[in-house]
């Protein structure tokens, strides 16, 4: 009676695959926190008639991103009263006038939804969340820059916001108005370090 002998190659081949797969899986599931060391929140509104442009800073943002298989969530927080001009009576006025700092101190952000290609470095991604800011709470959207080196990370968010979707007066200063539309920037750097 002839016995049939079980072939090795084949099965370290499908030994092989399953060990693909299993990878394969693995990377898809594995979760990525974002440990920032780096951090500048940025506005930028201009002036009309004189086309002036007016821009606060800060680097006082708390920050926490995950990033699980392709897709990046997270929370910040900016504490406002740490926004600055450049001209002390306008950053009074701004927080103390329009922002209303007394009363809402903090801008807070959800990154609820960002889409991140292979290998982690793109520009102009989208990204959605939603803002809280002077006590009103809106879905916003923007584009972002990330770029990944081993396991080091850069990113660059901007996003645009209208003033009076937030209930803030449209801020006066020496005879200029400020737009209506402000652009704000928040720029990270980090490092990825492997997440629960």
């Amino acid at each position: 009676m002839n016995v049939i002998k079980p072939c090795k190659s084949g099965a370290v081949f499908i030994l092989g695959i399953m060990a693909a797969i299993a990878a394969a899986d693995t990377a898809k599931t594995s979760r990525w926190v974002v440990e920032t060391q780096q951090r500048e929140v940025e506005f930028l509104a201009i002036g009309k008639p004189s086309a002036l442009r007016i821009r606060g800073k800060t680097n006082e943002l708390t920050d926490s991103l995950a990033i699980q298989g392709s897709q990046m969530t997270g929370k910040a927080s900016l504490t406002l009263d740490k926004l600055e001009t450049g001209i002390a009576l306008r950053d009074r006025h701004m927080k103390e006038k329009y922002l209303e700092t007394a009363k809402w101190p903090l801008a807070e952000f959800t990154l609820e939804k960002m889409s991140l290609p292979e290998g982690l470095s793109g520009e102009k991604l989208p990204f959605k969340g939603r803002l809280s800011l002077h006590g009103v709470t809106k879905q916003v959207e923007g584009l972002a820059n990330l770029e990944r080196k081993d396991n080091n990370v850069e990113m660059k968010f901007e996003l645009k916001l209208m003033l009076s979707d937030y209930g803030i007066t449209t801020p006066t200063y020496l005879g200029i108005t400020v737009a209506e539309e402000v652009s704000a920037t928040v720029m990270l750097k980090g490092v990825l370090k492997p997440g629960n």
